[in-house]
């Protein structure tokens, strides 16, 4: 009994067998219906271009093993010999993330999707008279618009260590000085989050506003 029921199994699956483009659909259709952003589908798009200039999409999932991932590497190896190992992991991250779906459905036969060693650069930090300097609130009758409203965005970057994507979509009614914070209504977990206003800030996007 136990036999049959492998055979049936396997002959389902040879059945089911699709091709890396029809793959890829799926992915996307699974990241959208779980509310992934638009830029990281954009990525996940622009990634398997990139991928398929070495895999012709047309290529059976059953067909793709750990050598052809393998292989991805020593093609970007060749292909851009110019990109840093860290920008290469960039490559990778996004093209394991569809292997890996593939494999987590059925589609592809597991083997692990490694990325190479990359050395972390040690980031550069501001200093202490760089910070002051930073902080000095331009002279509104002697700036352009673009010069003040960039020296608020730093202060209110350096005060609350939002993401640059959280920023950009803080509408004005997000801004509470009443109770001293910001809704932050677009954040990478998809949660809304609340920013406390330190007396600094609010006074520098009080300023702003004026």
């Amino acid at each position: 009994m136990g036999v049959i029921i492998v055979r049936k199994r396997m002959t389902m699956r040879e059945r089911d067998d699709i091709s890396l483009r029809e793959g890829f659909e799926k992915f996307i259709s699974d990241r959208n219906l779980f509310g992934v952003t638009e830029r990281t589908i954009k990525d996940y798009k622009n990634n398997y271009r990139y991928f398929t200039e070495y895999l012709d999409e047309s290529t059976m999932c059953s067909e793709i093993s750990e050598d052809t991932y393998n292989g991805y590497i020593e093609h970007i190896n060749t292909e851009k010999p110019h990109l840093s190992k860290i920008s290469i992991n960039t490559y990778l991250t996004n093209v394991r993330a569809i292997l890996y779906f593939l494999m987590d459905k059925g589609y592809i036969k597991s083997f692990p999707c490694k990325l190479i060693k990359a050395p972390k650069p040690i980031k550069k930090t501001y200093t202490l008279e760089e910070m002051e300097t930073l902080f000095v609130e331009p002279d509104k009758n002697a700036c352009t618009f673009c010069d003040y409203r960039n020296w608020a965005l730093i202060c209110y970057f350096i005060a609350t260590g939002n993401r640059a994507n959280t920023v950009v979509n803080i509408k004005i009614k997000d801004v509470d000085f009443r109770n001293n914070e910001v809704v932050l209504t677009e954040v990478k977990n998809k949660k809304q989050d609340i920013a406390p206003m330190s007396p600094a800030l609010k006074k520098s996007c009080k300023n702003f506003w004026k």
